[in-house]
């Protein structure tokens, strides 16, 4: 079972998406808690569920008042699940618990009439009308609950001496003449609370039976009210189905991380969409460290992880296998605790990561590794992994600046990054400057990442170095030895 650590989540960008998808119910809420990725064994379910989700999406449009109908009714639910499991026990019902189940059943069929216009046979609940009517003896069809008189003949007759007796009482001025009058009121409403206790009695066993249908339709709740969220997300983006099954590659075209888009958004720039498709085996992902590679990297991640959780991915095509696991290893792996290095962190992680993979291909991103270590060294292990996982089932993806060009059977992007752009045009002399030029050189930067045959290609380092600063016989130095 794939489980990742709310650190993960929030590097990866998951969390970010999940608080997105807004439930409106304590239902719709836990549902979303406990969700798991499907597995291979669930491939079918996974697939129903992504196109429900495209379903549901696609009829919003035309279906907006029902849609903002059930969201309301959603948010006046209320989690009454402890009081559903008592009645099961068997134990005696406040009559504010009564109340509760009563104000539940009514916004538990409306649900149900409006659920019919967005899904028609889909996620359909049992009807309890037996428990309204139980519930509303009178037919009055309020929200309010009371131990109504027509439950119980003695009850209705206590309280109608009651009554009697509590306007003799107004009607006379003295203590005196009050006192023996209200010693007997006091006996009334004692025997009173002893008929509304067996009362309370009777209806929660009359309830017990019904209460494994209740909780069946409070998660049927939380799934509808996490499948409705699913699909208002995925209309505010660019969201597809994707094509699950037994694939050769995860291939992603104009693939879209909302945290990075909010991010960019705020700093006046734009996202630019990620296409990208890593095959069986290793690919590689070269360029400046500017390049922007983490960012495509995490994309593609992201979007595989919501697919294997049946949600829909952020592009315009997705298609990738159901996957074993997935890893993610972008950050810091130091454990001070256990006195490893950056380094020896990552080694233990990739260890693990390998040593868990089983015969259903899995899915490891390795966001430059092997940077904690001396660069002859760290280019070796880079390859010796590409290499390696070239020839097995499992998906390897890897952003490197190391030189890898020598390695054969290795799928390569490289990012564009400055080839088209002229730095002269751009180059400021003012030292006051020059601080703005290296938030300036992200504007210029193009990421699109394009297939590599590993030809040689002049990186964007020289570039960078003579654009903020470097002098020209330094960076005459500098090519010398790249010749």
């Amino acid at each position: 079972m794939m489980h990742f650590s709310r650190k993960e989540k929030q590097d990866m960008g998951l969390k970010f998406v999940m608080d997105l998808i807004r439930t409106g119910s304590p239902y719709g809420k836990e549902h979303k808690g406990k969700l798991t990725f499907y597995g291979k064994d669930k491939e079918e379910a996974l697939q129903r569920e992504l196109e429900r989700t495209r379903d549901l999406r696609d009829r919003l449009p035309s279906l907006r008042e029902s849609a903002e109908e059930l969201f309301l009714l959603l948010h006046e639910l209320r989690d009454i699940r402890n009081t559903v499991l008592a009645v099961e026990e068997g134990l005696v019902l406040s009559e504010l618990d009564l109340f509760e189940i009563k104000y539940f059943l009514k916004r538990m069929h409306r649900i149900e009439e409006v659920r019919s216009f967005l899904l028609s046979q889909e996620l359909k609940m049992e009807r309890l009308d037996v428990l309204a009517d139980l519930l509303d003896p009178a037919g009055t069809g309020l929200n309010t609950f009371y131990i109504y008189d027509e439950y119980d003949e003695e009850l209705r007759v206590i309280r109608r001496n009651k009554k009697e007796i509590e306007k003799m009482i107004r009607s006379l001025r003295t203590p005196e003449e009050k006192n023996e009058l209200l010693v007997m009121r006091r006996k009334i409403v004692a025997k009173e609370e002893v008929r509304e206790y067996e009362v309370r009695r009777k209806l929660s066993d009359q309830l017990k039976p019904y209460a494994r249908i209740l909780l069946r339709n409070m998660d049927i709740i939380g799934e509808l009210d996490f499948l409705l969220a699913k699909a208002v997300l995925s209309e505010k983006f660019v969201t597809t189905l994707p094509v699950v099954g037994d694939l050769p590659s995860i291939h992603m075209v104009e693939g879209y991380h909302p945290y990075f888009a909010e991010l960019l958004k705020g700093r006046g720039r734009e996202f630019v969409p990620v296409s990208l498709e890593v095959r069986r085996g290793s690919t590689v992902i070269t360029g400046a460290n500017m390049g922007g590679k983490s960012i495509s990297l995490k994309t593609l991640f992201l979007n595989v992880v919501l697919v294997q959780l049946g949600i829909l991915p952020f592009a315009s095509k997705m298609e990738t296998p159901v996957l074993g696991s997935m890893h993610l290893l972008s950050v810091d792996r130091e454990n001070p605790d256990q006195g490893l290095s950056s380094f020896g962190g990552e080694v233990v992680k990739i260890t693990e990561v390998m040593e868990g993979m089983n015969e259903m291909p899995s899915l490891l991103v390795l966001d430059e590794p092997a940077r904690g270590t001396n660069p002859v060294e760290g280019m070796a292990i880079v390859g010796g992994l590409l290499n390696f996982f070239r020839d097995r089932q499992h998906f390897l993806l890897v952003a490197t600046h190391y030189d890898i060009k020598s390695l054969t059977g290795i799928h390569r992007y490289q990012v564009r990054g400055l080839r088209e752009v002229n730095l002269d045009d751009h180059i400021s002399q003012e030292k006051e400057d020059r601080q703005k030029q290296v938030a300036y050189l992200s504007d210029l930067m193009d990421y699109t990442l394009e297939k590599w045959d590993g030809t040689p290609i002049v990186g964007d380092a020289v570039k960078i170095g003579e654009f903020l600063g470097f002098q020209e016989d330094l960076t005459a130095e500098i090519k010398k030895l790249l010749e």
